[in-house]
This record gives structure tokens, C-alpha cells and sequence, in this order.
């Protein structure tokens, strides 16, 4: 049964039941991190949350689909990129920024992806990164490489 047939006493009672019911499949394991950073472009404090989804063991059975968009940003690029490899076995995900028309953004995605893939003990191709947020921001890499979230647990 969905939760929009369910009625909960609170957000807190609502969110264990989604915890609950969302069990990932067999062979995936998944990890979220918020960090406090200063974009370069705007100097006030913000937010950024980082998911990683990560397979046990990378595999060749993958697919993606792209924005056909004639001005795509860094991760589709890369993401691109990705789709010519032999095998995957992650994905990077942030918000808050894009990483589109960013000097430096495909270098930033692929250095993140690096980090992600020497926690994991991937090779950096088997790692897609996946970015939304505020257009022409660079990603805070140091800042997103420090925090990346737990690699354990489903």
C-alpha cells in the first residue's frame, strides 16, 4: 500500500515507514552525506547533500539516458563518457549545484568520481557522477571529497 493511502500522526512516523518499505535490492548499498560548504561564485555558507549508490560488485549490465540538450552540463559528459566503458558500479549524486557551464566542471566530475571510486576500490570509470542545481556554480570538490557518505549498509 502507498503512503499517500496511509495516514501517519507525523512526519517522523511517515519517514520509518518509507524506511521500512524502501529496502533496496540484493547487491546495492547506498549512502547520503549533508556538508555545510561556500560556493566561490556566491560567499555565503550552503548546503549540499551527496548520495552514492554503489553495487557490490560493478557490472556491464548498465544503461543511461542523457538530455539531448545542445549545451549539456559536465556529468552528462562524462556520463556520456561512461557509457563506453566495460562496466559500472556507482553513482555520484549531489545538489545545489549543477555543474553546468562551470570552467573546470568536467575535470571536478571526474575528480569526484576518482574519490568515489578509490573509497569503493572501483576504477574511476566505473563511477557516473549526476549533479543538479544552480547553472555556471563550480563543485566544491574538496569539500564533497572530504564528505563523502558511509560506504557501508544498505
Amino acid at each position: 500500500m502507498s503512503s499517500t493511502q496511509l495516514n501517519f500522526p507525523d512526519r517522523a512516523a511517515h519517514r520509518a515507514w518509507l524506511a521500512s518499505n524502501a529496502a533496496l535490492p540484493a547487491g546495492f548499498r547506498v549512502g547520503t552525506a549533508k556538508f555545510e560548504f561556500t560556493p566561490a561564485e556566491a560567499p555565503k555558507p550552503s548546503r549540499m547533500t551527496m548520495t552514492l549508490i554503489a553495487l557490490d560488485e560493478p557490472t556491464a549490465d548498465f544503461a543511461a539516458v542523457f538530455t539531448r540538450n545542445a549545451f549539456p552540463g559536465a556529468p552528462v559528459v562524462v556520463g556520456r563518457r561512461r557509457l563506453g566503458e566495460p562496466r559500472l558500479g556507482a553513482i555520484v549524486i549531489n545538489n545545489k549545484i549543477s555543474n553546468v557551464c562551470a570552467p573546470g566542471g568536467v575535470e571536478a566530475s571526474e575528480r569526484v568520481c576518482a574519490e568515489a571510486a578509490r573509497l569503493l576500490g572501483m576504477a574511476q570509470g566505473e563511477v557516473m557522477p549526476s549533479s543538479t542545481g544552480v547553472i555556471g556554480w563550480g563543485l566544491p570538490v574538496d569539500a564533497m571529497a572530504r564528505s563523502f557518505p558511509p560506504r557501508r549498509g544498505s
